[in-house]
């Protein structure tokens, strides 16, 4: 199915589009790292950490667990629906084929355990880390003969495995791991610190 283009009003230079196509998700992926941040470091953040790290203790505290995942399922989805409408956007055309369990499942997880779960900017920098080599491992099987005996495509999955098994061996939180985050905010916790006693 065809969808309008959203990005006709940028032109049809290949150069020029690609750059603002650019642009604009680079914005957005900002605007949703800050934004994700700011519920990470809220008390809603804390009190979603509090409930996976141990959900009888965070009951016990009086915190409604239920509340807090809807709340999270909500948030998540609409991201998600905003990042797969700029995706349709993009291509101009989507079907029942488009989405696919290696690309839409497989390869997310991979981003998230090579960046660090638990963790906005390692997951962000999974992110970075799988398209570079992603684009490697492409030009890789462009540039082998088409008569091997095995079929390149399956060289993407076997590298992507083996990087996963070796992270959740040897670096199981990821490149940038998990910090434990303060109680309070920042400027809460300097102006606390700057406070003389009586």
């Amino acid at each position: 199915m065809s969808v309008p283009d959203f990005f006709r009003w940028a032109g049809n230079g290949i150069g020029v589009r690609d750059v603002t196509i650019l642009g604009f998700l680079t914005v957005f992926a900002i605007f949703v790292y800050v934004y994700s941040e700011r519920v990470a470091r809220s008390p809603i953040g804390r009190t979603l950490r509090a409930v996976r790290d141990n959900e009888t203790a965070t009951r016990a505290l009086g915190k409604n667990d239920v509340a807090i995942r809807r709340n999270v399922i909500i948030i998540a989805s609409a991201i998600s629906g905003m990042a797969g409408a700029l995706l349709t956007f993009q291509v101009a055309s989507i079907g029942p084929g488009t989405w696919d369990r290696i690309t839409w499942t497989f390869y997310i997880w991979v981003m998230v355990i090579i960046g660090g779960s638990g963790n906005n900017f390692g997951v962000a920098t999974g992110a970075l880390w799988f398209s570079f080599l992603s684009s490697g491992i492409t030009q890789v099987q462009n540039a082998l003969p088409s008569d091997l005996p095995i079929d390149v495509n399956w060289i993407r999955y076997l590298i992507f495995a083996a990087l996963l098994l070796w992270i959740l061996a040897f670096r199981p939180g990821g490149i940038l791991p998990e910090k434990s985050s303060p109680t309070l905010a920042r400027r809460t916790l300097s102006r606390a610190l700057e406070e003389k006693p009586g």
